[in-house]
């Protein structure tokens, strides 16, 4: 993939994952603002952060060996984090309670490590909350309120 589809500002949904491309993500493609889908296979760069609209991100079995960079918990409109069946390893950032507006969070069948973080109760709008098959440890400390 080369770095002039970085050209391409009015894009908003990247789908190219299950396909046999070489290299990663020509980092161009983090700068187009206006995607708000996207998914790839590969290591998920710091620059993802950058998708300031970005509503779902879908990786799910592309084989990341990686962890989760922390600046995709500061984009706000995130609803959809579908990183399951993959080598993702590392902590949860405490910073995954800044993402608000999250609805669907599959991290299921990884090598995530450490404790659950108690910031996951601000996730308020939290429908589907998979964490399994990882090596998570500790206490789970969600607040949960009848609304």
């Amino acid at each position: 993939m080369t770095e002039g589809i970085g050209n391409l500002h009015s894009m908003k949904v990247l789908s190219i994952q299950y396909n046999h491309l070489t290299g990663s993500i020509p980092l161009p493609v983090f700068n187009i603002s206006r995607i708000e889908n996207i998914a790839f296979t590969g290591i998920i760069p710091q620059e993802i952060g950058n998708l300031v609209n970005l509503v779902a991100l879908a990786m799910e079995k592309t084989q990341i060996i990686s962890s989760v960079p922390i600046s995709i918990f500061n984009i706000s409109s995130l609803q959809m984090l579908l990183l399951s069946h993959n080598n993702l390893s590392g902590f949860l950032s405490r910073e995954i309670g800044n993402s608000t507006k999250m609805q669907f969070l599959y991290l299921d069948e990884n090598s995530f490590t450490g404790e659950i973080p108690k910031e996951i109760s601000n996730l308020v709008e939290m429908e589907v909350l998979n964490l399994g098959f990882n090596s998570f440890s500790g206490s789970l400390d969600i607040r949960a309120e009848n609304n």
